[in-house]
């Protein structure tokens, strides 16, 4: 078994786990058995860490060649992983009764969603930084602009409860997603 293998092994059940629980609370919205109040806001965010998660997966395959990884480059995978399941938890609950109002549940969890998205950004960084070493491929400054300019808007999103930012900064993640996945 490769350094690869065995290290993706482990990142992929975190990403499928935090999968699972996305599609979990898409089939609970899902259930006519169950009335809840949705939010555009909460399911955009739904499909953003849904997006997120199948494009880290698929990009992570250009370390398939890595004959091993250091123990910073784990690292930076495992918490990046993390961190992306964790702010999956945060949108739906993981125990407890069922969400009737997705826009209470989102309010609920918004600080501790965007913070978490802030250690996510730090991980991408690192990961981003640390793959392209190993790549010996050259980091661009473009990159790192857009990592900060997003960590600056889940800062304010983290300390704003205004729907029209949320909505706004929902949107723009999104897009920032989509010419990522179409410029890598």
């Amino acid at each position: 078994m490769s350094a690869f293998e065995y290290l993706s092994v482990f990142v992929s059940i975190i990403l499928g786990l935090a999968v699972v629980h996305l599609l979990g609370g898409v089939s609970l919205i899902l259930d006519r058995r169950v009335i809840a109040k949705l939010y555009w806001v909460h399911l955009l965010w739904v499909l953003n860490m849904f997006s997120l998660i199948t494009w880290v997966w698929w990009a992570n395959w250009q370390l398939n060649d890595i004959e091993s990884f250091s123990p910073v480059h784990y690292l930076s995978m495992v918490l990046f992983s993390v961190a992306l399941y964790l702010m999956c938890g945060l949108l739906f609950p993981v125990r407890g009764k069922e969400v009737d109002d997705f826009h209470a549940q989102f309010e609920m969890n918004r600080v501790r969603f965007f913070m978490l998205g802030q250690a996510l950004l730090v991980a991408a960084f690192l990961k981003g930084w640390v793959d392209r070493q190993v790549l010996e491929e050259p980091d661009t400054v473009e990159r790192a602009v857009m990592l900060a300019c997003l960590v600056v808007l889940f800062g304010i999103a983290s300390r704003t409860s205004s729907p029209r930012f949320h909505g706004a900064f929902a949107v723009a993640f999104f897009a920032f997603t989509i010419r990522w996945i179409l410029t890598e």
